[in-house]
């Protein structure tokens, strides 16, 4: 069982009661640089450190924690388990990369203070404009000459500003992207290829943000078999490098073998060494969102 948890792909420690780390396999070394002897808390964030204390009172439950480290914020899932002797066992795996765009997807939802100054300042012109309006037709009860062009002036400002926040909201309410019910002239079909569930939900959903079919696939295995019997009405394919059944080169091989034409865009923390007559292209991890749009739209 020993040899298992030690080749186990995720961080697993036990700790004793003051959380001195009493075993460590050699992934959350790696993952944390926890070893024998450390204090597992002193690789956790101070504002984190009651989490962790939550969760070991809760066993079984995945807690989301940032760890202390003077690099780039990463975040674990954390799972405890109460074992006898009052020693607490402890599963960890690394949630940045879903986090990261959890949040990028968030922010890029959000209107930015540029445009909500934008819809502001529409919206008073249009409000001025009518007051305008309405203070002419209180002075007098009929318009006609100068005062009425005046009037059917003021009137086509109120039209534009109207016009004006129209579109704002719009690019409010999509970010710029198509409103639901209409699909774009070059809309794809984009295969996403990920063995983590939530990054490859992540990716599925910002590729439906703009409006291309999307097909998602856990096991490159499957994606290959997909792409071999549907590989004519496939766009493109963006897969992670680093999967346990194969590698996002291995799967382009795959792809490749029975459809050489397909684009495969590749996301690995390293650069990877692509040959220059194939249909393969890279980008970098951790993921940027908008880097990886550009990309797409790029290819497609």
């Amino acid at each position: 069982m020993q040899e298992l948890l030690t080749v186990a792909p995720i961080g697993i420690a036990t700790l004793d009661a003051d959380r001195k780390v009493l075993w460590s396999n050699p992934f959350m070394v790696e993952l944390i640089g926890c070893e024998v002897g450390t204090t597992f808390t002193d690789f956790l964030h101070p504002d984190h450190l009651a989490l962790f204390d939550e969760s070991c009172s809760q066993p079984g439950e995945a807690f989301e924690i940032r760890l202390n480290c003077d690099e780039n914020t990463r975040t674990v899932s954390i799972v405890s388990h109460a074992l006898p002797d009052n020693i607490h066992g402890v599963f960890m795996t690394d949630v940045s990369e879903r986090v990261a765009l959890g949040r990028q997807l968030r922010s890029n939802q959000e209107p930015g203070k540029r445009l909500l100054s934008q819809i502001h300042n529409a919206n008073t012109t249009m409000m001025g404009y009518a007051e305008l309006i309405a203070v002419m037709l209180e002075e007098e009860d009929v318009l006609d000459g100068e005062r009425m062009q005046v009037v059917r002036r003021y009137q086509q400002e109120l039209s534009r500003s109207q016009l004006t926040i129209d579109r704002l909201m719009k690019v409010a309410r999509y970010g710029g992207r198509r409103p639901p019910g209409t699909v774009p002239i070059n809309r794809r079909h984009i295969v996403i290829v990920d063995d983590e569930p939530a990054i490859a939900e992540y990716l599925t959903e910002l590729m439906k943000g703009l409006r291309h079919k999307v097909t998602t696939f856990n096991d490159p295995t499957n994606a290959a078999e997909f792409s071999r019997e549907e590989g004519a009405q496939i766009d493109l394919v963006v897969t992670d490098f680093q999967m346990p059944v194969m590698t996002g080169l291995e799967l382009a091989e795959t792809i490749h073998h029975h459809n050489a034409d397909i684009p495969i865009l590749i996301c690995a923390e390293h650069d990877l060494e692509l040959a220059e007559d194939r249909q393969l292209f890279q980008c970098r991890k951790p993921l940027d969102i908008n880097d990886l749009i550009q990309i797409v739209s790029e290819i497609v």
